[in-house]
């Protein structure tokens, strides 16, 4: 038997367990430098001032977020385990339990009282974000490897909707947002490295953009840092548009690197396909429930 050498003797689930622990190790620790960041702190001031107990269209959106968008998501995360059911019950069994303990992570910060204590202010996390990053993240798992590069900015934008939401709503600040969201997609993309072979993608060019995905979204939020920075030197409480501008362009950013890790986690960087006997040509959308 030949010696496999290079790429080929890599650990099969190496890179989205590396990715995966990275992000779950240290997703507690950015969040608590972010709200230490005095000009953080004090756009968090402003956004509760400015938007807490608004009336009109915020009261809306604030009924939204609390009686459509999780029922919502609820639903759709039964819909991926169905569809990832009909690849192999390994898939769906993985994607469950990558949404179910991420979420058990994120009460677990918000109601364990040693970890609240540890945490400090970036305690309570949202809730909201722990189910809508990993229910989405799961979802662009479980679609075809050639479908993901076209849909991933839909469950990109379906995160964004859910994390602007929340910090618009002055429910949350953008720490408490990204320690959820960071330690929802960290399990996520561990449980990942266990995934069936066919799940990932066939070649080098499925998914070729998966780390422009995270780079762009570190870029985003390094951005949407420097407005913080700006908006909270400018003399005067700053005013209404510069804040949620600020805060749509962080969540933003948060919800790109969030879908670019789910992508690297199953791209060909990752794993490397089985080999398949000659002749053989397994299909890339459809397989054999295990």
């Amino acid at each position: 038997m030949a010696r496999r050498t290079g790429a080929d003797a890599r650990s099969p689930f190496a890179l989205p367990l590396a990715i995966g622990g990275g992000i779950i190790a240290t997703a507690l620790p950015v969040a608590c430098l972010m709200a230490g960041w005095r000009p953080g702190q004090e756009l968090a001031v402003a956004v509760h001032e400015e938007l807490w107990g608004r009336p009109g269209v915020w009261r809306l959106l604030r009924g939204a977020l609390a009686y459509v968008a999780m029922p919502t998501m609820l639903a759709t995360a039964a819909v991926v385990i169905l569809v990832a059911l009909r690849r192999s019950r390994r898939t769906a069994a993985l994607l469950a339990a990558g949404m179910v303990l991420g979420n058990i992570s994120v009460q677990a910060v918000k109601h364990i009282t040693p970890l609240q204590a540890a945490v400090g202010s970036v305690d309570p996390l949202s809730g909201h974000t722990g189910v809508v990053v990993s229910v989405c993240l799961a979802a662009l798992v479980a679609l075809p490897s050639r479908s993901r590069p076209r849909l991933a900015p839909v469950f990109a934008g379906a995160q964004w909707a859910v994390l602007y939401g929340v910090m618009l709503a002055a429910w949350h600040s953008f720490p408490q947002v990204s320690g959820s969201a960071l330690l929802s997609a960290g399990w996520l993309v561990a449980a990942c490295a266990f995934l069936p072979p066919d799940q990932l993608t066939r070649d080098g060019s499925a998914e070729p953009g998966a780390w422009r995905w995270v780079a762009a979204g570190a870029g985003v939020m390094g951005l949407a840092g420097a407005g913080t920075w700006w908006i909270t030197r400018m003399d005067g409480p700053p005013s209404l548009v510069p804040i949620m501008v600020t805060v749509g362009v962080a969540s933003l950013g948060l919800a790109v690197t969030t879908t670019g890790a789910a992508m690297a986690a199953v791209s060909p960087y990752a794993r490397r396909p089985v080999s398949q006997p000659a002749g053989r040509q397994p299909s890339d959308d459809v397989t054999t429930p295990t």
